[in-house]
């Protein structure tokens, strides 16, 4: 069975809800093309009031992307975290 890849990869608004990161983020490499592109953009905890913080994620999370995927470019703009990954 051939296996394809796709290069580009995009991930809105539900990182923070994703219970198993690592086996989700697990799941994209191998889907991504060796020169695609994974983008995550998500809230932020240290960018949302208390009462929102339940649907951001924290630096651990974002940690947990950077050990899997190699940082091309990132920058935060209105609570939001835009991160561009390759492999």
């Amino acid at each position: 069975m051939h296996q394809y890849r796709v290069h580009l990869i995009t991930c809105k608004l539900v990182y923070a809800f994703i219970q198993n990161k690592p086996l989700f983020l697990k799941r994209v490499a191998q889907l991504l093309d060796p020169q695609g592109l994974f983008v995550v953009i998500t809230p932020l905890v240290g960018s949302m009031p208390p009462e929102r913080r339940s649907i951001a994620v924290s630096e651990d999370d974002v940690n947990v992307l950077y050990r899997q995927f190699k940082k091309i470019a990132s920058y935060e703009e209105r609570e939001l975290g835009y991160f561009f990954l390759g492999q």
